[in-house]
């Protein structure tokens, strides 16, 4: 895989299977849509040692790649009708199984063959993308507020007491 290199010439751009092996990541979903990512060479007790095994190594469960040489433009149309109906709670193999339904419908001729369709797969153990509930964003919305009321109580408070302005700087992580 192509990236930007580094501009110190320490790292050469280049992301290589091998480089992941060492890695963790805490992605539910790698989508690597370019050519043959599943593709690579056979090692007996491994099976086919390719970016796509590479991702499932460092622990993301599930992994869209795509088999041979897909068609830019037909597979940009799929994989973008697959982030549509992941936007419901559905499974990875159904939301692609969705999408592919939908450009067999969508295109007739040449280009509802299989070649143009049939290359992207998902593997893994067929999660969902997480949802945040409107609970979630309740009490974090209500720990926000009671946190802003307690600074501004706190750097009313110290200008009263000294005069002095009290600064604060709030740095919120999801």
């Amino acid at each position: 895989m192509a990236l930007t290199p580094s501009l110190d010439g320490s790292d050469d751009g280049y992301l290589h299977a091998y480089e992941l092996f060492n890695q963790r990541l805490a992605a539910n979903l790698a989508v690597l849509t370019a050519c043959e990512t599943g593709l690579g060479y056979y090692r007996h007790g491994d099976g086919v040692i390719s970016l796509a095994y590479a991702f499932e190594y460092t622990g993301c469960p599930n992994v869209l790649y795509s088999l041979w040489k897909i068609d830019d433009k037909q597979s940009t149309w799929i994989v973008n009708q697959f982030y549509t109906h992941l936007e419901n709670p559905i499974n990875f193999s159904s939301a692609l199984r969705k999408a592919k339904l939908n450009y067999i419908q969508k295109f007739q001729g040449e280009l509802a063959a299989p070649y143009y369709w049939g290359g992207l797969v998902v593997t893994g153990q067929d999660g969902q993308l997480a949802q945040a509930s409107n609970w979630c964003w309740l009490v974090g919305a209500l720990l926000t507020i009671l946190l802003a009321a307690t600074i501004w109580f706190l750097v009313h408070r110290k200008r009263r007491k000294t005069g002095s302005v009290f600064q604060s700087v709030l740095i919120f992580q999801t």
